[in-house]
């Protein structure tokens, strides 16, 4: 799959999973349905940083997430996929924080990326 298959398929994902919850104090027990559905489902599902199967696609798990609530508005994840033949690749989404509303990761870029090691000059008070 191509970078853009695989971001259509993240953007039309609808996945149902039954849950069940018992109340700790009353006792009464709730069974449902909870739907993922675009990119907002996938994220909650990754959300653990275990690898997840995606049917279809292969394997994916977060590898790195920054930002969210406190760090300004720039979020972002890398996914690692790991393809049914064997081959892994990483992807990078773009992500936005609102603060009054919290992620909203349907805007953001996905693309294909690389690890890069970089020399950083930073600068610390002398004593």
């Amino acid at each position: 799959m191509n970078v853009d298959q695989i971001r259509d398929y993240f953007e039309d994902f609808t996945l149902g999973e039954p849950y069940e919850y018992t109340h700790w104090k009353t006792g009464i027990t709730e069974r449902g349905v909870h739907t993922y559905r675009g990119w907002p489902g996938v994220i909650e599902l990754l959300e653990n940083g275990k690898p997840r199967e995606f049917e279809g696609l292969g394997s994916v798990e977060t590898i790195e997430s920054v930002g969210g609530e406190g760090e300004g508005d720039h979020m972002h994840l890398i996914l690692r996929i790991t393809f049914p033949d064997g081959t892994e690749k990483l992807y990078k989404k773009n992500g936005r924080w609102v603060s009054y509303n919290g992620a909203y990761w349907e805007y953001g870029d996905f693309f294909e990326v690389q690890p890069v090691q970089e020399v950083v000059t930073k600068y610390k008070k002398v004593k």
